[in-house]
């Protein structure tokens, strides 16, 4: 069996909403995924994904066969640590459970890291759950550092209606700098 690793197009999106939803159920947060709320389906993704300002990028992983089905996927975005400069965050990372253990985790993780690699980042941040324990291993295995465990990090959340609730404090300049002083 044969993968190809390539970068997502938005014909993809629809495979992809179907793969991010998989990874929910997996992760025991099915009803999480709110993309594809108001019938919305895959339209979010593209429009986040493959506009004139990608809020993401992906790599899918395709099997070279007739159906050319896609089984795995590699979602991230760049970002910027003030203390090293540029980075990626991988969000996802996940292959559906029939093609795991054939190294197509590891491919699309390698792409990543080479995509990383030729756009000058110096890291790449992920997230693993704790009680996923194969996951932790294999990447403390492969070299990276568990911050939580190492470092004492911990990771915060702002959901949408506390961004809106903050957002709705502060209504113009001058109340900004009435906060800031």
């Amino acid at each position: 069996m044969e993968v190809e690793i390539r970068a997502a197009k938005p014909e993809d999106c629809k495979n992809l909403l179907l793969l991010i939803k998989e990874l929910a159920d997996y992760e025991g947060f099915g009803d999480r995924p709110k993309i594809d709320e108001k019938g919305k389906k895959s339209k979010m993704l593209i429009e986040d994904g493959f506009g004139d300002s990608p809020f993401y990028h992906s790599f899918v992983a395709e099997l070279n066969d007739k159906e050319k089905a896609i089984v795995g996927f590699c979602l991230y975005f760049y970002t910027y640590s003030t203390w090293e400069g540029r980075a990626v965050y991988m969000e996802d990372l996940y292959v559906k459970k029939e093609f795991r253990k054939r190294g197509i985790g590891f491919k699309l993780w390698k792409t990543l890291a080479q995509e990383a690699v030729l756009k000058n980042c110096k890291r790449m941040d992920f997230a693993v759950l704790n009680w996923n324990q194969p996951s932790i291993h294999f990447y403390e295995k492969m070299g990276a550092m568990n911050q939580t465990k190492e470092e004492g990090w911990n990771l915060f959340r702002l959901g949408e209606t506390a961004l809106e609730r903050l957002a709705c404090e502060i209504k113009n300049d001058e109340e900004i700098s009435k906060k800031l002083n």
